[in-house]
């Protein structure tokens, strides 16, 4: 688990991590707690991904039938699923403490080692759940499977976005290496890389107030992204 560069201008803090098993689910509760997590953003699917049964879910099944982790205890409020994602509202109390409520976002549609299969999707997910949270310094969680690919390309385009928006420039490079300095793992290839571009490009196509002009400090690197990623861990 690792703890990402502040967001673009400070806004919001990334916590990147891999899925808890049953053996680290109470740390992984833990550091939601400690940490004040505002929200949890879930890119796997375990009905899909848990083959050998390693992941495990960390919220109660049913809805208000709560579940104890040693001092931590988690309710299932609220769960509401659409085509693509699951939104759930879970409640956590720790004794002596206030309780607290957190928001659940899981993506369903990215399988593991895959691009994303519907990249406007995605955006669309990123758009509703963390560049909505910007102005609220929100703490969030982002997991997959093993912490590093989905997680990466996810806290990765958020943060492109986020850039964008406020000064209509893209620096895939530079974001991506922030995310590399600190947990060296994530994105974790080159096909990685070029995704983070290609959302980047998804989600500026349909935006009438933003330009090709965006892409204008990223337009020599594109031309030898290869030696460019391959440097990235290096520089």
């Amino acid at each position: 688990m690792h703890f990402l560069p502040q967001a673009y201008q400070e806004r919001m803090h990334f916590i990147a991590s891999e899925g808890p098993s049953n053996a680290t689910v109470e740390y992984f509760l833990r550091t939601v707690w400690d940490n004040q997590v505002d929200e949890i953003i879930m890119l796997n699917n375990p009905l899909v991904e848990n083959n050998e049964g390693q992941y495990c879910e960390y919220w109660p099944s049913q809805l208000n039938s709560p579940v104890t982790y040693n001092s931590i205890t988690i309710t299932l409020r609220s769960c509401n699923k659409a085509r693509e994602t699951i939104e759930r509202v879970l409640y956590l109390e720790r004794r002596n403490q206030e309780p607290r409520t957190i928001k659940h976002f899981q993506f369903l549609h990215w399988e593991i080692d895959q691009d994303p299969e519907h990249s406007e999707l995605l955006i669309d997910f990123i758009n509703r759940t963390v560049t909505s949270s910007y102005a609220k310094e929100a703490t969030v969680l982002v997991h997959c499977t093993d912490g590093l690919k989905r997680t990466g390309i996810f806290i990765a385009v958020a943060n492109i976005i986020a850039r964008l928006e406020a000064e209509d420039k893209i620096d895939v490079v530079r974001t991506v290496k922030d995310l590399k300095d600190i947990r060296p793992g994530i994105v974790p290839n080159l096909c990685d890389y070029k995704c983070c571009y290609s959302l980047a490009k998804q989600f500026l196509t349909p935006q009438s107030i933003y330009t090709n002009e965006a892409f204008q400090t990223d337009t020599t690197e594109i031309e030898d992204v290869d030696a460019i990623y391959h440097n990235l861990g290096s520089s």
